[in-house]
């Protein structure tokens, strides 16, 4: 605040006699003249302290209000921007909140779809540990089926060995026996040309042992013949059988099967049979010959149990 100077302290120290600054001195005033400049100029002075003073008050008054006006507009602008920051501060937080609440449900979302990834991958590594599972069991399955097919060739291969032997060992026995066939019959002719009675077949096969003999020596000298008129032998037909099995209805084949039979029949470990020819006139028909009754009914049930399918074991004797 602006101090208020008294008027009667303006004129302090001014030198009564002194002139006023607007008026010039003159020589030979008289004292009443200097003392009305000295009034003047002290009224003069005393009017523009006072202005000075009304002035400097106003002044003082028009800031200290402006201040305050200023002051309260910063408050209440200050007020107005807190109030603005907290309300976008507000937005913010609730903007992320909805955000940090969109966020969890993604996450959740992700973690739900990694969940069943995870079970899928889990189920195909399994069927796949499966599926290695099979593929081993199927290669140890493979070789050993391989090895086993291989011991079984192997088996097969010998017993093709052993059975071509054994086909030797017959074409051996059954050339010794078209030669004690051949013998017998020369000699059979020799006795008939003096008797004038022709002997059969099966006179001739009834002079052959039911086992094959040790040795050709004991061939040498034929039984005597016994002529009878009737002929055993076991007729079997081939004419129905199909081209599949034709190598099944072979004079060899058909002869092997009635051995192998009969003997496991009677237990005779060496039977064979007397005889075995196709039919002149009908090449379809095999004869067996039989030393007897016995043997024919023997013959014919081991025929029929080992026959191929087609084939026809006859009834009649001729």
């Amino acid at each position: 605040m602006l101090e208020v100077v008294p008027l009667a302290d303006v004129g302090t120290g001014l030198d009564p006699v002194s002139p006023s600054p607007s008026t010039r001195p003159t020589r030979g005033m008289t004292p009443s003249g200097r003392v009305q400049d000295a009034l003047r100029s002290l009224e003069n002075a005393s009017a523009r302290a006072s202005k000075r003073i009304k002035a400097r008050m106003t002044r003082a008054t028009s800031v200290s209000n402006e201040g305050e006006r200023s002051d309260e507009i910063k408050s209440r602008s200050n007020v107005e921007t807190a109030k603005s920051m907290m309300q976008r501060v507000l937005e913010m937080l609730a903007k992320m909140g909805n955000e940090m609440v969109d966020l969890k449900h993604r996450v959740s979302e992700q973690s739900e779809t990694i969940r069943k990834l995870s079970a899928t991958v889990y189920k195909q590594s399994t069927i796949i540990q499966g599926q290695e599972d099979l593929i081993r069991g199927l290669k140890t399955q493979a070789q050993e089926s391989k090895e086993e097919l291989r011991s079984k060739n192997d088996e097969h291969d010998a017993e093709l060995k052993r059975g071509h032997r054994h086909l030797q060992r017959e074409v051996v026995v059954v050339k010794e026996q078209l030669a004690r066939l051949t013998q017998n019959l020369n000699a059979s002719g020799e006795a008939t040309r003096s008797s004038g009675a022709r002997a059969t077949f099966a006179d001739i096969a009834r002079t052959l042992p039911a086992s094959p003999p040790t040795s050709l020596s004991s061939m040498a000298v034929p039984r005597k013949q016994q002529i009878a008129s009737d002929l055993l032998q076991c007729i079997i037909d081939t004419s129905r059988v199909s081209e599949s099995n034709k190598n099944k209805a072979q004079i060899g084949s058909i002869r092997q099967a009635i051995e192998t039979e009969v003997r496991a029949m009677n237990g005779q470990g060496t039977w064979r049979c007397a005889a075995v020819v196709r039919e002149s006139r009908n090449a379809d028909r095999v004869k067996i010959a039989c030393r007897d009754e016995a043997e024919l009914q023997m013959v014919k049930e081991a025929a029929q149990k080992t026959a191929t399918e087609g084939v026809r074991v006859m009834r009649n004797r001729s």
